[in-house]
């Protein structure tokens, strides 16, 4: 099933925020949402600056071998 980008981003949203704190790696996504690793370092970037603007936690990226993306909560 092909997602929409809109619909990428607010699956992506919700993932990370179920799990606060959990590093999921950007080929979890990739391989969840059948899309490349730029198309979802694109979207986590949208996705980042939503939560920013709207002070709803913060999603941090992590470089490395053993990186990816978190979501910090503000609470």
């Amino acid at each position: 099933m092909k997602l929409k980008r809109n619909e990428r981003i607010g699956a992506l949203v919700k993932i990370l925020c179920d799990d606060p704190n959990e590093i999921f790696t950007l080929s979890h996504f990739t391989d969840r949402f059948n899309v490349a690793k730029s198309t979802i370092s694109e979207d986590i970037v949208v996705a980042k600056k939503l939560m920013h603007d709207l002070r709803l936690g913060k999603i941090e990226t992590i470089t490395g071998a053993s990186g990816g993306v978190k979501y910090v909560s503000m609470t």
